[in-house]
């Protein structure tokens, strides 16, 4: 029962594993390299620290901000590649956080070289006229620098170097920015698309470097004594690392070197190695920067002597430390890393896994091979019977049974021999899909072709008037082919033999997954069973609830426990669940046991509360779009949308009323006057317009209620064209009826009243829904927007009305999803070239991921459901705070420091310093609130586990330390500055550059 096959999915072992698989798998070996990297990171802060705290001690203000800056990278990158190491989906946020912050310090770097001269003007005083030599590194490789002349350093010279490294955090931030868009919308679109940035981010990183060597070139005689090359070498080493180290870790994936034991992939394991490397590479760089930095720097006024023979910064320390020991460290650090990461990181399950796996298909095999020896024994006994001597029906037999060995033997490949099947038999699955296939591309086809119809005739409608009559007669003439064709291909389904079949079929299924859901919910002793524990009163609307209540049985169903529905209270009746329907079990309904936990809990915990379902973490394989294995191959040959038959079961047991309950429905139906043929439409408005779904006239709505009956029309005569109309806006109601008057529309306008969002959860407005949830899905079609879960329910349950309803819909928005749904992921057939914008380019066998728009959030960006499902807000109170007004509050939270910093500036250059005090309240203030904000986001994450809240986290405590050391800094500048009562205007400006 608990053997579940994703329909859509494909077995890819590139895919990145969660936190939790991949903590999983790991033994001693790995629990040693965590702790082991949480030491390095532990050193790495106390030196970030000691050095700190020496700078703020002892360095002139005008340099203490920029080597604090300079100083965090390592601490930064050492707490980003060690998040790395732990939560592997974070690499890429790693990576993008090593990149953007050693390019915000090079830039810083390039201040800190400035500050040591005094000020810009110092600097162009200092240095040697016609000194600014482009003839450096990387330029002096180019063929085009060999030429070029020394030149004359002035203000703009010294601006153009500054906008050369400036441009090293704003074009990397935008890429990085980029591309972590592309890995949150889907992660091949990264892959794809990352080599196209790299020309991008080498040019900007070599400009930059041609910048900073120019300036330390330009700089060589006048901070001779400053270790401007060791600090630049040191910063530098940082990108070498991290970028040589990933290029060397994605070759030996690519080639194959590194090993494949899932969960734990190539990918995952070179990035481990990369990441492991990193965490060593940066003890050793803090350790040198703290040399550097931690040391008192000389007085420029003092003239240096061009007698001496200059040696290198970098040649200096070494001789400071001694090269033996030096080297001795390294590569004991070296060899140390190399040896935990090439040590098995996973536990001795998988091979045991291996093993068992390699046992059964050997045993598949054998049984194979002796199968085929028995059909060929059943083929050779068949040949000897003499088909003369027995009777015409006995011929038949035998006949149609060596067809069936023939076809098993040689199974047929041909588009004909796939419809070919006896009218005696049940129907194969190719036959049912391909003939299901046809219908579906048919209508597809259609709808292309009209909407660029469409398109054209508005296009021409200023240019050539005329042309429009004819477009208009070219969609008529389609029109009515497209009908006759489908027309032709449903008579097909209703002639070829099968349909007795298939009504047969349909009500076997049913019948064994109610069975199962009935036996799983009654369990012989209720006090041993076990158990889960559901909780109805999820903060949102009835089809949301509804949602809710299935995906809660799927799990208990998946993991073969008795659903526990706790429903009293319950904000649409307060008596629960079973005063509305029957119970969803007659004998077990305590959530009491020996032992609980929360999910995912363990083997023997015999109560499990499970929580909703965008929160639930590890997310267990049997949530849609996946179906039980053991149904899988009839469900498919059956069904053209196995996952809404299979959610259909579960509300179909869900959801029997009880005697009131089933009373109040017939006695409505009565009342309103169904009778077939009737359409059913679902207009929702009221909150879900401009929130999740776009706006839709009833026009639109009524158009696809006019196709249907016309199509209709070329089966059977309409006596007359009938409408149950459900709605939670009694205009509507009111505009059908002026609009429409040739059509009869079933409709209860107290219904609708009901619905609005100020008497939505009461006794009336749940008898309104249920009435309207019932009567949409009765219908022989169904019209609505597949935004709205009223909808997506009642198209649910109408397949337990026919065989196969797949298609007995129009959505005016959304395909099929449901909520919380695991990836939606389609193979490609055909190749195809995009041309325009929007278009995909893909190859047979691509893996196509799904994601269908929602809605509009406040800022007008898309929720996605492979995403952000809505299902917590559908009905549709939202019950987690939008993380677009969450962005909003950031945002407006840091307008008014941003304002107050431009008072800042104009109060520092006229020596107002009330207003840097005003600034430094202000900055703190922010600090707190920003970080509150990120405590929010944190916890959401722990709530929602997405992995765009699971990235937040990640960089939380960096940015919050970011916040603090910017604070220390400001507040040392401004209480240095005052103390000494006369601050150079060089200065002021110092201080604002490094707010």
């Amino acid at each position: 029962m608990s053997n579940f096959v994703n329909e859509n999915a494909s077995f890819c072992p590139k895919d990145i594993p969660s936190a939790s698989e991949y903590l999983s798998a790991i033994n001693i070996y790995g629990i040693t390299l965590f702790s082991l990297g949480a030491v390095a990171v532990l050193i790495i802060l106390f030196m970030f620290l000691d050095t700190l705290k020496y700078i703020m001690k002892n360095s002139p203000p005008r340099v203490k901000t920029y080597s604090a800056f300079v100083i965090g990278v390592y601490p930064v990158v050492a707490l980003s590649t060690y998040v790395a190491i732990l939560v592997p989906r974070a690499h890429l946020l790693a990576e993008a956080m090593t990149q953007g912050t050693f390019m915000a310090a090079m830039y810083q770097l390039f201040c800190l070289f400035v500050a040591y001269c005094g000020g810009e003007a110092e600097l162009i005083r200092r240095v040697k006229p016609d000194s600014l030599n482009p003839r450096v590194g990387p330029c002096c490789c180019w063929p085009c620098c060999c030429c070029l002349p020394s030149i004359n350093i002035n203000k703009n010279r010294v601006l153009y170097l500054r906008l050369l490294v400036l441009q090293l955090p704003v074009v990397q931030g935008l890429v990085y920015a980029t591309l972590l868009v592309l890995w949150a919308e889907r992660e091949s679109l990264y892959q794809v698309n990352y080599m196209y940035f790299q020309p991008l981010i080498i040019m900007s990183i070599l400009f930059g470097v041609w910048g900073m060597t120019m300036t330390i070139n330009l700089l060589k005689d006048v901070l001779e004594k400053h270790s401007m090359q060791g600090k630049f070498l040191v910063l530098q080493l940082v990108l070498l690392f991290a970028k040589l180290q990933a290029l060397v870790t994605r070759i030996t994936v690519w080639i194959g070197l590194m090993p494949c034991k899932p969960p734990i992939t190539p990918m995952v394991y070179g990035n481990l190695v990369h990441n492991t490397l990193m965490l060593g590479e940066m003890v050793l760089l803090s350790y040198i920067a703290r040399r550097l930095y931690k040391k008192a720097l000389p007085n420029l006024e003092e003239t240096p002597s061009t007698s001496k023979y200059v040696i290198t910064t970098i040649a200096a320390l070494v001789n400071a430390l001694g090269c033996n020991r030096i080297v001795i460290f390294f590569l004991a650090i070296w060899l140390l890393i190399l040896f935990f990461t090439g040590l098995p990181l996973i536990t001795t399950h998988v091979n045991n896994l291996d093993t068992k796996t390699s046992e059964r298909l050997a045993r598949a095999l054998s049984d194979l091979e002796a199968l085929k020896k028995q059909n060929s024994e059943l083929q050779e006994l068949f040949r000897d019977i003499k088909l003369g001597d027995l009777k015409n029906e006995e011929q038949d037999v035998i006949e149609n049974f060596q067809m069936r060995l023939t076809k098993v033997e040689h199974p047929s490949k041909s588009i004909q021999d796939l419809g070919y099947v006896s009218q005696k038999e049940e129907p194969n699955s190719q036959y049912e899909i391909l003939r299901r296939r046809i219908m579906s591309n048919t209508q597809e086809f259609w709808y292309f072709i009209n909407s660029e119809l469409r398109n054209l005739q508005k296009q021409i409608s200023d240019v050539a008037p005329d042309l429009q009559q004819s477009v208009d007669h070219i969609i008529s003439l389609g029109t009515e082919h497209k009908r006759s064709l489908i027309h032709d291909i449903r008579a097909l389904a209703e002639n070829d033999g099968y349909a007795t079949w298939r009504e047969l079929e349909a009500n076997d299924l049913s019948n064994i997954v109610q069975g199962r859901l009935k036996y799983l919910q009654n369990p012989p002793d209720c006090k041993s069973a076990k158990k889960l524990v559901c909780n109805l009163n999820k903060g949102c609307g009835y089809g949301c609830q509804l949602h809710h209540a299935v995906y809660c049985f799927m799990v208990a169903y998946g993991t073969e426990r008795t659903l526990i529905l706790k429903s009293k209270g319950w904000r649409y009746n307060k008596l629960g669940w079973e005063s509305i329907f029957k119970p969803v079990s007659d004998s077990c309904l305590s959530t009491t046991g020996d032992s609980g936990s929360n999910w995912p809990g363990t083997k023997d915990s015999q109560v499990i509360t499970l929580p909703i379902i965008d929160s639930i973490s590890p997310r267990p394989p049997y949530l849609p779009l996946s179906v039980p294995e053991d149904l899988a191959p009839r469900l498919i040959r059956l069904h053209g949308d196995p996952i809404v038959w299979w959610v259909g079961q579960f509300l179909k047991y869900l959801l029997r009323p009880d005697e009131k309950t089933a009373a109040f429905l017939q006695e409505a139906m009565s009342n309103i006057g169904f009778k077939r043929p009737i359409v059913g439409v679902h207009v929702r408005r009221t909150d879900k317009v401009g929130t999740e779904a776009a706006y839709h006239s009833i026009d639109e709505y009524m158009q696809a209620v006019d196709d249907y009956y016309d199509q209709l029309e070329l089966k059977q005569a309409v006596d007359k064209r009938r409408v149950y109309l459900a709605t939670d806006d009694p205009k509507v109601i009111q505009e059908a009826y002026g609009k429409y008057p040739h059509y009869e529309i079933l409709a209860d306008t107290t219904v609708s009243k009901s619905a609005a969002v100020s008497t939505r959860y009461s006794e009336s407005s749940l008898n309104g829904i249920i009435l309207d949830i019932h009567m949409l899905s009765m219908s022989d079609f169904l019209v609505c927007t597949f935004s709205s879960q009223v909808c997506r329910v009642a198209y649910e349950i109408m397949q337990n009305y026919y065989p196969d309803a797949a298609d007995k819909f129009r959505s005016l928005d959304d395909i099929y999803y449901y909520g919380g749904q695991n990836p939606h992921n389609r193979v490609a057939v055909l190749p195809h070239e995009g041309h325009n914008n929007g278009e995909l380019s893909m190859r047979p066998g691509d893996l196509i991921g799904v994601a269908v728009i929602v809605g509009l959030s406040v800022f007008g960006a898309f929720y996605f459901k492979d995403f952000k499902p809505p299902e917590e807000s559908a009905n549709d109170d939202e019950e987690f705070i939008s993380m677009d007004r969450l962005y909003m509050i950031i945002g407006i939270l840091n307008i008014v420091p941003f304002l107050l910093a431009v008072a800042l500036y104009a109060g520092v250059v006229t020596k107002r310093y009330y207003y840097l005090r005003i600034y430094i309240f202000i900055k703190i203030f922010e600090t707190i609130i920003n970080t509150i904000v990120l405590l929010v986001i944190c916890l959401l994450a722990a709530i929602k586990v997405q992995i765009v809240f699971a990235l937040m986290i990640c960089a939380a405590p960096i940015v919050v330390g970011i916040w603090l050391i910017e604070s220390i800094v400001i507040v040392n500048v401004f209480y240095t500055s005052k103390s000494k009562k006369n601050v150079r205007k060089d200065d002021q400006n110092q201080v604002v550059r490094s707010v």
